[in-house]
């Protein structure tokens, strides 16, 4: 059934009642500016189909190396898991898919580049009941900080599973400070991209996983898709409202991205063009 939300009244409302079928705190929420984006990400989205899974290994591994290598970062004492992180939050193509457990940050992202000739899109993932579904442990995976990245990977070769995974345990420095601002989670995408990436969206995955599950444990009783991952269209009539709401809790280009980049874009966002 259609859910489109034509004020921020509505959109609240939503959560609240998604939030009421949830057994426990830590929704995690994503906002998106057109709301026919598939839950992708960027990495899978932009590789030709069928290419294998090594070979999306080694682009990934050629990526890592130079970016560790980069002067701000060489030398520093990263994990694999933390420098992945980075790479993620500063636009370099992963297998991660950015969430945030503050719906206000989600809402931000929703509008923040929204040009308004369509619907954009907040997402609400129960994450423990995700991991349920892929991994049968209804838990947040948080990685050990010596356990190798790729090493993971290597584990789960010819899955296409789902997992959420929680980073915020590890001890970030000046480097995660958007990290922290943006409340930053992160869902870990093993697609193979054996078919149309489009196959491999979150949704569709989830749907697929429990009608599985349901024929192969008829006996066990599975959540419906809708009670783990949600969403709610937002209507271009709500924008004002939301843009307005997010300024009073001081939720703006400066405070999500505290650096110089986002002090430039902050201040050029604020005064009009001369």
């Amino acid at each position: 059934m259609e859910k489109t939300a034509r004020s921020l009244k509505e959109v609240l409302d939503y959560i609240d009642e998604f939030e009421q079928k949830v057994e426990r705190e830590g929704i995690w929420y994503r906002g998106v500016t057109d709301s026919t984006y598939d839950l992708i990400p960027s990495l899978q989205r932009s590789l030709p189909r069928q290419t294998h899974h090594g070979e999306i290994q080694n682009i990934e591994r050629k990526m890592f190396d130079i970016f560790k290598n980069v002067e701000e970062i060489k030398g520093k004492e990263f994990t694999d898991w933390e420098l992945l992180y980075l790479m993620q939050h500063h636009g370099l193509k992963t297998r991660f898919l950015d969430w945030s457990y503050n719906h206000l940050v989600a809402l931000f992202f929703a509008t923040y580049t929204w040009d308004k000739n369509q619907n954009a899109r907040l997402w609400l993932l129960d994450p423990h009941l995700c991991n349920e579904i892929f991994l049968k442990e209804y838990t947040i995976i948080s990685p050990l900080p010596e356990k190798s990245y790729f090493d993971f990977l290597n584990s789960f070769t010819v899955s296409n599973k789902i997992y959420t995974f929680d980073h915020y345990r590890f001890n970030y420095d000046d480097f995660n400070r958007r990290i922290r601002a943006q409340s930053g989670v992160f869902t870990l995408h093993l697609n193979r991209n054996k078919l149309n990436p489009n196959t491999y969206a979150l949704d569709k995955l989830l749907k697929n996983e429990i009608n599985y599950e349901k024929i192969l444990n008829k006996s066990k009783i599975f959540p419906n898709e809708d009670v783990v991952l949600n969403y709610i269209d937002i209507h271009p009539d709500a924008a004002n409202e939301i843009e307005q709401h997010l300024l009073k809790e001081d939720i703006t280009i400066k405070t999500m991205f505290p650096d110089l980049t986002g002090t430039v874009d902050y201040l050029n966002s604020i005064f009009p063009d001369f």
